[in-house]
């Protein structure tokens, strides 16, 4: 069972990277990229739970101590990690892993992180800023054995959804992948488009919002959505989607 204190959930992933917004991210790296595994592609078959949370910080941290320094850290390096990605690789990782808020979807996540095999599986955290009035989704996933990418999409929320067109969030994806990875991929990325298929808004209600905040097929993880027009991936494989497990 995963440890929670003060707000924090403890899953050790190395330290946020500084990422980019509107560019697609690359890593460069000594290690052989030919990779003989096929990738995981999640299109319909993903697992993710999704957490909203108001403000432009990240919430998700690689231990408490990360929370706490960036507590009232508004710096450039502080904003950028919200665009970074958590590898939770092991139980020790999921026991340090931090999400410093305790709204609606946060015991979700906890628990998807605490029912994952991890001897066969990882979670990727991913977080990042989203307008109040935009919902945002993951449309797939590719994980190979040097390499993890998503790909998101995002547009307005539907019009009988209540929002604030001031406001802005921090939405964080809790990604399930059958890879058990042992360390950070070299190769990190993705990208987001400013249409959503209908097929990612299936299990969402007529309001806008998820039933369930996870999915994969019936247990699954989150949908979500995005913001129109705009394309985001990073440095670090920063990506989001929408909301299962939001707030609202």
């Amino acid at each position: 069972m995963l440890a929670a204190t003060g707000g924090c959930l403890s899953a050790s992933v190395a330290g946020c990277v500084e990422a980019i917004e509107g560019i697609e991210y690359e890593s460069s790296s000594d290690a052989d990229e030919s990779v003989s595994s096929e990738p995981y592609e999640a299109s319909d078959d993903l697992e993710y739970v999704s957490v909203r949370a108001p403000g432009e910080m990240p919430f998700v941290f690689s231990s408490a101590d990360d929370a706490e320094e960036a507590e009232y850290d508004d710096s450039p390096t502080a904003r950028a990690r919200a665009q970074s990605t958590v590898f939770v690789t092991d139980e020790a990782a999921g026991e340090s892993l931090c999400i410093d808020y305790d709204g609606d979807g946060v015991d979700d996540a906890r628990a998807f992180v605490d029912t994952t095999d991890f001897e066969s599986q990882t979670v990727v955290v991913e977080q990042r800023r989203i307008d109040d009035c935009y919902r945002r989704a993951l449309v797939s996933v590719s994980a190979r054995d040097d390499e993890f990418r998503t790909q998101y999409c995002r547009e307005l929320q539907p019009a009988t959804a209540p929002c604030d067109a001031d406001a802005t969030e921090m939405q964080a994806f809790f990604i399930r992948v059958d890879r058990p990875y042992s360390d950070r991929p070299s190769r990190r990325g993705g990208g987001e488009s400013g249409s959503c298929p209908d097929r990612v808004w299936d299990e969402t209600d007529s309001s806008g919002e998820d039933d369930d905040d996870e999915r994969d097929g019936a247990d699954g993880g989150g949908n979500g959505g995005g913001r129109n027009g705009e394309n985001d991936s990073a440095d670090d494989g920063e990506h989001g989607d929408e909301r299962t497990g939001d707030r609202r």
